[in-house]
């Protein structure tokens, strides 16, 4: 066993005192090892140390939420992944009120969110867009609280189309409070992109890059790509970055650091506006490519998500003996709409783009609900790989795993080619 490890189970049934942890640490010691899934391969080992993490959610939770002292702060996160040490360092380290709950957000209804803020005068309110989606599909519970106390709402984990962002600052906020968008990962602690509250705040777009953090959207060779879909990428390490995977420094350089040499490529496919607003579009292994024409898998969706009928929308590039690549869509339907008209809705939508001319060659309603991880992001790795008969990989982060069940049925049907 490596120095420095201890086996669980021996630690149990230890008969004498365990040494503790000495009194102080230098700021490259560990102070958190986390796992996270790999797209294909055994889950990374994160570590982060005691001069990263903590300084890096401190920094955020003033410049990008806004937490003082005395405010309440919920999200709905699971504790067990980096977005719940997140929401409890944001909180506590600014010397705000963490508000924690048991069960999920819509137990016994989704009437529990609107209770917990009414009740514990909640300032600052945080939900992933699919939870925010979850929660229009059953608007009158969801809105039947008293939301007086909110000074700032917050959504992460994943694109967020601009209806479901107008919905929740519309009706959570009354339209007047800033929702804060944001975006990091387990790899690098807090944001890389957020928004802030003393600039204008556009619908689904993050208006900052974090200070402190290099960002860039950048082109395959690593160089700059103004108002295009390129890779998300860090030119230069920051505070919160992890230090390496537990024990596999070799894996930790060839995922993030040797693609482009001397680029940290983050996975995330982004798009920086000229006026400075940017844009997720996906994660780059998810990238579509239909007729030529390079999508992220949230600009279809986006677009799906606008026809009546729908609550939630997976969109994945399937190999195609003609074409290369074609468009599947698996889409839920909202509750009392049936799964053939959200079906026949997947052939609409407006907007402009170029998502708007790519029509799905398969549509299919789950009864269950998209396939989702415990942060509530579509996995649409493991839905690809269900349809397509392909072994999934890591499951260790599915949330709702009889979602697949669906997909699979999906898949052996008749015609799913």
């Amino acid at each position: 066993m490596p120095r420095g490890e201890a086996n669980w189970s021996a630690l149990l049934n230890a008969q004498t005192d365990v040494a503790t942890a000495p009194a102080s640490v230098t700021p490259d010691h560990p102070f958190l090892l986390i796992y996270t899934s790999g797209t294909t391969g055994k889950p990374k080992g994160i570590v982060h140390t005691h001069g990263g993490f903590p300084l890096k959610i401190a920094h955020d939770a003033l410049m990008h939420f806004d937490i003082a002292p005395g405010d309440a702060f919920c999200w709905p996160v699971d504790l067990g992944w980096i977005a719940g040490t997140l929401v409890m360092s944001s909180a506590l380290l600014r010397g705000a009120k963490l508000v924690c709950y048991t069960g999920a957000p819509d137990a016994p209804d989704f009437s529990r969110m609107a209770s917990l803020i009414g009740r514990h005068r909640v300032t600052h309110f945080g939900a992933a867009p699919t939870l925010v989606r979850s929660m229009a599909s059953h608007e009158e519970q969801s809105l039947s609280g008293d939301f007086s106390s909110l000074r700032v709402l917050v959504t992460a984990g994943e694109a967020i189309a601009p209806e479901h962002f107008h919905w929740f600052q519309r009706h959570f906020g009354g339209g007047e409070l800033p929702l804060i968008n944001y975006t990091g990962g387990t790899e690098v602690s807090g944001a890389l992109l957020a928004s802030v509250v003393v600039r204008p705040i556009v619908a689904s777009a993050f208006n900052s890059t974090s200070p402190g953090v290099d960002v860039d959207v950048v082109a395959a060779d690593g160089a700059s790509l103004p108002d295009a879909v390129g890779e998300l990428a860090v030119r230069e390490p920051f505070v919160g970055m992890t230090q390496s995977f537990w024990q596999d420094d070799e894996r930790y350089l060839e995922t993030y650091w040797r693609q482009v040499p001397g680029l940290w490529l983050h996975g995330d496919l982004a798009v920086r506006r000229a006026d400075g607003q940017l844009f997720l579009r996906g994660r780059s292994d998810d990238t579509l490519k239909i007729a030529g024409k390079r999508l992220g898998p949230a600009e279809v969706e986006e677009l799906v998500l606008k026809v009546p009928g729908v609550a939630d929308a997976a969109a994945v590039g399937m190999v195609d003996a003609a074409s290369g690549e074609k468009l599947v869509v698996f889409i839920v339907a909202r509750p009392r709409a049936t799964d053939d008209a959200a079906a026949r809705g997947a052939r609409c939508g407006g907007g402009a783009g170029r998502a708007r001319q790519a029509v799905p060659s398969r549509r299919r309603a789950p009864r269950l609900a998209i396939a989702e991880d415990a942060a509530a992001k579509t996995l649409r790795r493991l839905i690809r790989n269900i349809y397509a008969g392909l072994p999934p990989g890591d499951l260790s982060s599915l949330d709702n795993p009889a979602a697949l069940d669906e997909v699979r049925s999906v898949a052996l049907a008749p015609g799913a080619g």
